[in-house]
């Protein structure tokens, strides 16, 4: 595979080798609709050439996952619009807040009704471009990709990835699991979040690999029938309901999984398929691959991603050297020198390196809570053993200085709760007893790719 230096490069590239073959493949109505490598790229040029001489800057990109998305996306990068990835399960509100934030001047949505609330702001960045009004810290150069970060510990942010960074961690993520010409891959992690983009539109398309666009939460099991995937990237969560549903289908020979850690019994029982999975470790900063398992052994024993250089701090924390970098935070100077500080990114994630030369990951270096008296609490670790402990879905998280067990249950169920977190307690050092248990009627806040804001709690 070729290192590509920029989107028109690789489309123009792809479209030659695989021409008539299935580029994308979605369904409407039930029926399946085929896009070839050619007629990707043809239209991708035809739509760029349509735009170039508008005077727009930046392109918001909202809505669900079609082929006029990936036309939409290609075609703005290329004609060397700023481009904003933006989340489309956000609100109105939200949404408009994205756009305020990162200066969207020309909006793509789906959703009539979102379209129009948010016109305002969009109308509002366009005046300031006619007016050339200057940008505060602004990062000049154009025809590049803005993605917000996962957000678990706080606000996501705007990370702003050139296409160069996010095409040197397709090149080098491709050696990491061998995907073949002709093959399909089921796109279900939404294109807006870097790690669908990459995993499961970038990186199928550049080895020949049919992208298969699932319809949605709704119909995942059923997508799995109707496309036949040899190849899925999935969170977790997804992984989890398609196994509960029975819904792996025969063909499948790979899935990578990502964005948030996974328990050891959700590997066996997908091998115990014969399915290879793998765990892959990366982050938007980064354009999202770092490192990943080889799908044989200990799925938790990362394999670094070559094009990396990986450390490990005196505190336990991650750093990275690659690549795949962003340029930095948008209109966030300040927030960018404290994440990349001598072309090393930070991670704010722990871990450690064994002998052989595996990552393996801990959690946040802010999902270890620290107590009055300098305790410290690995909330990934605990929560693992109180979810089995009190049988339902927790998180810690701190109020008012004390150590909060938040459990998603019923009123009725708080004394039995409280009963057996007693008993977690008693066995327990003193100093890092849970002191208060909550009670949540409904799910957690989560970001895009399945992981708990935990600041929201």
């Amino acid at each position: 595979m070729k290192q590509y230096a920029n989107m028109q490069e690789m489309l123009q590239e792809i479209c030659e080798k695989y021409a008539d073959q299935t580029a994308v493949l979605s369904a409407v109505h039930g029926e399946k609709v085929k896009v070839t490598y050619r007629q990707l790229y043809e239209a991708v040029m035809a739509k760029a050439e349509d735009h170039r001489e508008n005077v727009r800057e930046c392109f918001g990109l909202c809505g669900e996952m079609t082929p006029s998305w990936i036309l939409h996306a290609f075609a703005e990068v290329i004609r060397g619009k700023r481009v904003v990835m933006i989340d489309p399960m956000l609100s109105a509100e939200e949404t408009k807040a994205v756009i305020q934030e990162t200066g969207v001047d020309f909006f793509y949505c789906d959703n009539r009704e979102k379209s129009q609330l948010v016109r305002s702001a969009v109308d509002r960045n366009l005046a300031k471009v006619q007016r050339r009004e200057p940008a505060d810290d602004a990062i000049e150069g154009g025809g590049e990709f803005v993605f917000y970060s996962s957000g678990t510990t706080g606000e996501e942010k705007p990370c702003v990835l050139s296409q160069q960074a996010i095409l040197d961690r397709v090149y080098y993520g491709n050696e990491m699991i061998p995907v073949h010409e002709g093959e399909t891959c089921l796109a279900m992690i939404p294109f807006s979040h870097i790690f669908g983009f990459v995993c499961n539109l970038l990186w199928p398309l550049v080895n020949g690999v049919c992208v298969a666009i699932g319809r949605g939460l709704r119909f995942m099991a059923e997508d799995t029938d109707l496309f036949r995937p040899q190849f899925m990237c999935l969170v977790p969560a997804q992984l989890q309901y398609l196994l509960s549903k029975g819904a792996l289908n025969p063909e499948l020979r790979h899935i990578l999984v990502g964005a948030e850690s996974a328990p050891n019994e959700l590997f066996a029982a997908t091998k115990a398929r014969n399915i290879a999975v793998y765990y892959g470790y990366g982050l938007t900063e980064a354009a999202s691959g770092i490192a990943m398992s080889d799908g044989k052994g200990d799925p938790h024993a990362l394999w670094i991603c070559p094009g990396t250089e990986v450390s490990i701090s005196e505190e336990g924390e991650i750093l990275v050297s690659c690549g795949g970098l962003m340029d930095g935070y948008w209109h966030d100077p300040e927030g960018t020198r404290e994440k990349i500080r001598d072309g090393v990114l930070h991670t704010g994630d722990t871990g450690y390196l064994d002998s052989k030369g595996h990552l393996f990951v801990e959690g946040r270096m802010t999902d270890v809570l620290e107590l009055a008296g300098g305790k410290r609490v690995n909330c990934t670790g605990a929560e693992r053993e109180l979810a089995q402990l009190v049988e339902t879905q927790v998180a810690l998280t701190l109020r008012d200085g004390k150590l909060t067990l938040v459990a998603i249950a019923g009123d009725g169920l708080l004394p039995e709760i409280e009963e057996k977190v007693k008993a977690y307690n008693e066995k327990n050092d003193q100093g890092i007893r849970i002191e208060k248990v909550v009670l949540r009627d409904g799910p957690f806040p989560r970001t895009v790719s399945g992981k708990i804001r935990r600041y929201a709690l």
